[in-house]
Parts: C-alpha cells; structure tokens; sequence
C-alpha cells in the first residue's frame, strides 16, 4: 500500500504555487515552526502571518488582570485575522488554537466569566475551520535553541523540553479535538531536516489536493 509520503509529485510544486492555500501551523516552541513556514512562503509563493506573541504578550509584567491577558489575547486574535482575510494564500505562524492554549494555561477560565471563554472558543474553532490544513512539526525531534538575540530582547524560551512538551500535547489535543482529521498533516519526528519537511509537506498536500478535487 502506497503511503502519502512515497507517492509521487508530478506537477505538484505548480499546484501549490497557485489557487487559495490556506495554512495554518502549530506545535511547541523551539520546533522549526517560524523557519519552515519562511521557507514555506518562499518556495510556495505564500504569504506568512507572523505568530505576533513577542510583540505583544508582555511576559515581564507578572501582576497583569486576567482582564489584561485576555485583552492581549483578543487583540493578537483580531490582527492575524484581519491579516487573513485580506490573503488567499497564506501561511500562518501559530494561530487561534495556540491562543485558546494560552487562553486556558493562564487559567483565564477560572477568572474570567463562563460565556468569555465560551465565546472565545467559539471563535478559535470558527477560524480553525477556514484553514485548507493545520500542520504540526513533532516535538523534540531535535536539540532545543534558545531564541535568537533580537527576539531575545522580548522573551527568552523554557529550555526545560518536558515543559514544551506538557504545550506541545495540548495544542495537538486542540487540534484533534476540533479539526477535521483529513486536514490534519503531523510531519514524522524522523524528518528532520528542513528541505525534507518541505519536500513532506509537498507531496502530502498535493495528495490531500487531489483527493479533495476527485471528489467535488
């Protein structure tokens, strides 16, 4: 039986490059998440939406309201998606359902009210749904890095592993929990380097593409 991996590519990379492409990609820190989605938008002609959690979560301000947290939250919510609707084709760097993670890892449900967050559930499923596929990059497949030093000025990352690993489960709960299965791509922890989650991911989607095209 032929796997999605060993299929051939024919005119695939041509297919990619054209049309509505939206992506959405996930996972834990330290993953490769921001590099491949780079790589991504150059060898795919997307658009990349920056994940916007640097620059405006304000990690250094530990007597923050929940109040203040979830407007942090909404506000990163509000700018991607407008960025969206304005793109066809994308790929974007994070997204709702990392924001309904954080959401719930800073426990805004026992501080905020029931319909807040139910509302704001409501919103991170009804944008998951208007992605073509959500990708998840294994955790741990390679050695955790520290940020770079420009994003370092902003925030520094949990180097413990099993902390991003107690993330990285979460978000994949999110995202099997609420997404259609057949628009989930979770890239093998073998495939580690760059150029071969590219190659991965082109023939997976291609794949998923045609199938998708048979049967309209």
């Amino acid at each position: 039986m032929k796997t999605e991996f060993s299929d051939p590519v024919t005119a695939g990379l041509t297919r990619l490059q054209k049309g509505s492409l939206k992506l959405y990609i996930t996972g834990a820190g330290g993953i490769g998440k921001t590099t491949l989605s780079n790589s991504l938008s150059d060898r795919w002609a997307l658009h990349v939406i920056n994940e916007q959690f640097d620059a405006n979560i304000d990690r250094g301000n530990k007597k923050k309201t929940a109040g203040e947290c979830r407007d942090e939250i909404l506000g990163i919510y509000r700018t991607k998606l407008a960025e969206e609707e304005q793109n066809t084709r994308f790929i974007t760097d994070r997204g709702p359902l990392d924001l309904l993670h954080l959401w719930l890892h800073l426990q805004l449900h026992n501080y905020l009210s029931k319909k807040e967050t139910t509302d704001f559930l409501s919103l991170a499923v009804k944008q998951l749904r208007s992605y073509d596929f959500v990708v998840i990059l294994p955790w741990n497949s390679f050695p955790l890095e520290q940020v770079d030093q420009d994003r370092a000025k902003l925030v520094k990352r949990n180097m413990n592993p099993f902390s991003q690993m107690k993330h990285h489960v979460s978000l994949m709960g999110l995202v099997h929990m609420f997404c259609n299965k057949h628009k989930i791509i979770e890239v093998p922890r073998k495939i580690v380097a760059l150029e071969d989650r590219i190659i991965y991911l082109e023939r997976v989607v291609n794949k998923r593409l045609e199938l998708m095209k048979s049967d309209s």
